[in-house]
C-alpha cells in the first residue's frame, strides 16, 4: 500500500510539473507571436535575406540568357528592378503574376528590370522553359544555380526576393513581394 501512495504522489508531482511547463510554453509562444506580429507590422515587406536598404550592390559579372555580359555598371543607368525567382518554388509561383504585371508596367515606362532564374536541383526542363518564356521581352534575364554570382552579390538565401536599385547601384528597397518595387521607387509620387 505504501508503494501505491508513493507512486501516486510521484505521479501527481509529475502531472503538476508538466502543467507548469505547458503553461510556461504557452506564455512564451504568445510572446513570440506578439514579436512576430510587431515585426511584420513594422516591415511587412522586408525579405529575410538579401542586401539591406541603402547598401550598394557589390561588383559582379555574369551572362544573360542571350549571351550578353552583365556587370554592376548595367544597374547604374536609372532605377532597376531585380527579381530572384527559383524554379519549382511555391512562394515564387504565388508572386509570379504580380511580378509579371509589374514588369509590364515598368517596360511601358522604359525602366530596366532584371530577372534571375535560380535553377534548383530537380527542376524540370519544362518549368525552366515556361519561366524563361514568361519573362521574355519583359526583362533582361539570367539563369544560375543555387549560390550563383548574383545570389552571392545580393546575399539572397530565400526566394522569391525583389530589389529596387537606384541609379548609383544602391538598394532602395528589398523584400519578398514585388510590390516593394513600387513602394520604394523614387520616380513614383
Amino acid at each position: 500500500m505504501e508503494y501505491v501512495v508513493v507512486a501516486l504522489c510521484l505521479l501527481g508531482a509529475l502531472v503538476l510539473l508538466n502543467l507548469l511547463l505547458t503553461l510556461g510554453l504557452v506564455r512564451r509562444m504568445r510572446h513570440q507571436d506578439e514579436l512576430i506580429a510587431e515585426t511584420r507590422h513594422k516591415g511587412q515587406h522586408r525579405s529575410p535575406s538579401g542586401l539591406p536598404n541603402d547598401v550598394p550592390v557589390p561588383e559582379f559579372a555574369t551572362v544573360t540568357v542571350e549571351g550578353q555580359d552583365l556587370t554592376r555598371s548595367w544597374l547604374t543607368d536609372g532605377t532597376t528592378a531585380v527579381g530572384f525567382i527559383a524554379g519549382d518554388c511555391p512562394s515564387c509561383e504565388a508572386q509570379l503574376h504580380a511580378f509579371v504585371d509589374l514588369l509590364k508596367q515598368r517596360r511601358k515606362e522604359e525602366n530596366k528590370s532584371l530577372v534571375v532564374l535560380v535553377e534548383v536541383p530537380g527542376m524540370l526542363p519544362e518549368t525552366e522553359k515556361e519561366l524563361v518564356g514568361t519573362f521574355d521581352g519583359l526583362a533582361t534575364m539570367t539563369k544560375e544555380s543555387l549560390g550563383g554570382t548574383l545570389q552571392t552579390a545580393f546575399r539572397v538565401r530565400a526566394y522569391p526576393a525583389f530589389f529596387l536599385i537606384d541609379a548609383e547601384g544602391v538598394v532602395v528597397s528589398s523584400g519578398n513581394t514585388p510590390d516593394i518595387l513600387l513602394d520604394g521607387d523614387p520616380a513614383r509620387p
